[in-house]
């Protein structure tokens, strides 16, 4: 999914370049960068440290446990907050784990004493303000939504389906037919005002906002329904942002009716995407060759890149056309801007557009899942802004996981896969 639309959702973290250092890094600074994978190697001594111990629920919500998440979470907060793991980051990832299960109200239970008082919320939360602000923005979203049931997958029979190649697949919103980008990059599905009306939902109002490219907050609506997919399988009770018809629009004009996104994806079980540009919706992977694991930062899924021999954190973004490489990748590797084309480029999106430095690249070769990935004319922003969290170095779209032809994604094994 284009950036601009995927920032507009995602969890609003901390942003934190990679340092250079001879030591290793702590478990926790793995966890502010998003390094879940090294974080995951990191945590396998023992420890009833209690920052140690959220690291580790952090560790189980990344691989998909949310139970186990929240289980271990609910109890540190049970315990004396004398330890350094702040009450914000507690009730935060247990809001997360929570809504991930979506269990709406429980996770709005979670946050609930962060809702009151002063930067420092209640019970000494040591959460920095922009922290409690996103998460009490975050929090009337889970209050217009509280009341409903979880999503319900019903399988289908497993027939391939077309995706367009643009990313676009035919589906049913209850009863109307509509086309929706299939990304899991947005962190909740997306329907324009119009189509939501057209499908006959419900849309309630809320004070949730989301951020533009330039800033610029625009308040979003929401509404459940059911997406019913050509090969019979279908899920209930998926959440929609509603925006305006003019927010779902592409860079290049094209009006949207709307994306699947993550927590519907998260539930299909093994999708093979097939190199004639088809998905089959499985209940097993089916690849048996090269497999890379997949974490969670929020509700965006992360994969491993290498390039030069270093492991990079990379979004998985099958909404994304393009992949994109941010700015901590110039900063690890400071001579990769030698000889790139410099322009001035504008970000889109919802409240506006922003001027950033964009660098083309002529070529990288990367490595993804084992495989070797050469990639030409790649899009490089060289400056910190809003799609750049310290810890991830690139979008991975479209156009790289084309070049790979059959993959399976499998958000329940929590795997990405070759044949």
């Amino acid at each position: 999914m284009p950036r601009w639309i995927l920032r507009m959702l995602a969890i609003m973290l901390s942003v934190l370049a990679p340092a250079a250092s001879s030591a290793a890094p702590s478990p926790w600074s793995l966890y502010r960068q998003h390094d879940f994978f090294a974080l995951h190697a990191a945590l396998l001594s023992n420890s009833n440290d209690r920052q140690f111990i959220f690291l580790r629920a952090a560790d189980a919500f990344a691989y998909g446990r949310y139970e186990y998440a929240s289980a271990v979470l609910r109890n540190l907060l049970s315990r004396s907050n004398a330890d350094p793991a702040p009450e914000a980051d507690i009730r935060e990832m247990l809001m997360l784990s929570e809504r991930a299960r979506f269990h709406y109200s429980a996770a709005l239970d979670a946050v609930e004493p962060l809702m009151h008082g002063g930067s420092g919320g209640s019970g000494g939360s040591g959460g920095s303000a922009q922290q409690l602000a996103s998460i009490r923005n975050r929090a009337a979203l889970l209050a217009a939504i509280e009341d409903v049931p979880p999503e319900v997958l019903y399988p289908g029979n497993e027939n391939p389906l077309a995706l367009t190649s643009d990313g676009m697949l035919g589906v049913r919103v209850d009863d109307l037919p509509s086309h929706l980008l299939f990304d899991t990059g947005a962190n909740f599905s997306l329907l324009s005002q119009s189509a939501a009306r057209d499908a006959g939902l419900a849309v309630r109002s809320t004070d949730y906002r989301i951020n533009g490219a330039t800033g610029t907050g625009i308040r979003a609506d929401v509404a459940s329904g059911t997406i019913r997919f050509g090969d019979g399988t279908a899920v209930s009770n998926v959440v929609f942002l509603v925006l305006p018809d003019a927010a779902l629009r592409s860079p290049d004009g094209r009006a949207l009716s709307g994306a699947i996104g993550f927590p519907v994806i998260s539930i299909l079980g093994a999708i093979r995407h097939l190199r004639n540009g088809h998905i089959v919706l499985a209940r097993m992977t089916a690849d048996r060759g090269s497999r890379t694991g997949v974490a969670l930062a929020g509700s965006d899924p992360l994969l491993q890149i290498e390039y030069r021999g270093q492991r990079l954190a990379c979004r998985l973004d099958t909404g994304a056309a393009q992949t994109v490489f941010y700015s901590p990748f110039s900063r690890a590797f400071p001579g990769i801007l030698a000889g790139a084309q410099r322009s001035r480029e504008r970000i889109a999106g919802m409240g506006g557009a922003s001027a950033v430095d964009d660098y083309k690249l002529r070529a990288l070769r990367i490595v993804l899942a084992g495989r070797a990935v050469p990639l030409r004319n790649v899009r490089l922003l060289a400056q910190s802004i809003d799609t750049d969290d310290g810890g991830i170095f690139c979008n991975i779209g479209r156009d790289t996981l084309d070049r790979l032809g059959q993959y399976t994604i499998n958000f329940t094994e929590m795997s990405f896969s070759l044949p």
